[in-house]
This record gives structure tokens, C-alpha cells and sequence, in this order.
């Protein structure tokens, strides 16, 4: 079951323990913990996320792992449309925090393909790749369905009849 937090405190010591250690010394539970928070949490997940990124106890290095983990998140389907466009606006503001020069180190890795490009292009050298193979189970339209969260596939499945009903295009009646 997603825990329905009672404040923000979760979110905020996950969030902290991932980019405080690094995101390749994360661990698969905190990475999967968020991503449950952000694709499944209540909407408010996103007021505290902004209140995470405007903390001034953050580091540049730091800011960054956050935005892409937000950024690398806020693609997957399973997210309602509203949170996703929520989420892309959330990070607007900081897109001036993308690098114009990568590192020698990040620019090794990401022509080698050993780095998510997302990460590359946030100024990062590390990637939360390996820790997503074991968080995407959570992503399924089964998992949300057994956690009774609502989902971007919902939507989906609400406007294909709609579709489906209208006229057939190029057909004269």
C-alpha cells in the first residue's frame, strides 16, 4: 500500500537520503519509495517537492540529482496528466541549473552509454539506471490497481471508448 503521508516528513528524509549519499549509492527501496510518492501520492506531493527544491540547505550538486530524479520520474505513464504537467512545471524555473560545458568524466560516460542522458543533461555523472530495473514493477497498471491509486492508464482507458464512439473519419454515411 502507498503510505498516505500525514506530512511531509517522508517525502523529505527519502528525497534527503538520495541525494545527500549520491544517486549511485542509493538504495533500490528509497528510489522505489519516491517514485511510489511521486507517481501515486497525493497531489500535494508536488507543493512539497517545490518546498524541497527552494530549501536553501541544498547544494548545487545536490539540487541537481533532485531535478532529475523529478524530471526522470515525471515520464513514466502511469502518472495522471495533471501531476506530470505539475511536475514539468515544477521544474521550469530551474532549467538554468543545466549546464552549458558537461564534465570530461560525464561526457566518458554518456559516449560509452553508461549514462542515462537525463542525467547528463541535469550536469550529473551518475544516473539511478540500475536501481530503476528493480522500481519499475511499480509502474504497472496491475500494481497501481492492487494499491487502488489512480493513474495515467485510467485516463487513457476513459477517453478510448470516447474515441472509439466518434465518427469513423473517411467514411461517408
Amino acid at each position: 500500500m502507498i503510505p498516505r503521508r500525514k506530512s511531509d516528513i517522508f517525502l523529505t528524509s527519502v528525497l534527503c537520503r538520495i541525494i545527500s549519499k549520491g544517486l549511485l549509492d542509493a538504495s533500490v527501496e528509497d528510489v522505489a519509495e519516491l517514485a511510489k510518492q511521486v507517481w501515486y501520492g497525493e497531489d500535494d506531493v508536488v507543493l512539497d517537492l517545490k518546498r524541497d527544491l527552494s530549501s536553501r540547505k541544498l547544494g548545487l550538486e545536490q539540487k541537481r540529482r533532485a531535478l532529475y530524479l523529478i524530471d526522470r520520474l515525471r515520464r513514466y505513464p502511469c502518472l495522471t496528466p495533471s501531476k506530470a504537467t505539475q511536475l514539468k512545471e515544477l521544474l521550469m524555473p530551474y532549467f538554468f541549473l543545466k549546464p552549458v560545458e558537461q564534465t570530461p568524466i560525464a561526457k566518458g560516460l554518456i559516449d560509452s552509454y553508461r549514462l542515462d542522458k537525463l542525467a547528463f543533461d541535469w550536469g550529473l555523472d551518475e544516473d539511478i539506471s540500475v536501481q530503476m530495473k528493480d522500481v519499475l514493477q511499480y509502474q504497472t497498471r496491475h500494481f497501481a490497481a492492487t494499491q487502488g491509486c489512480s493513474t495515467g492508464y485510467d485516463e487513457v482507458a476513459k477517453a478510448v471508448p470516447d474515441i472509439l464512439a466518434g465518427p469513423a473519419v473517411g467514411f461517408k454515411s
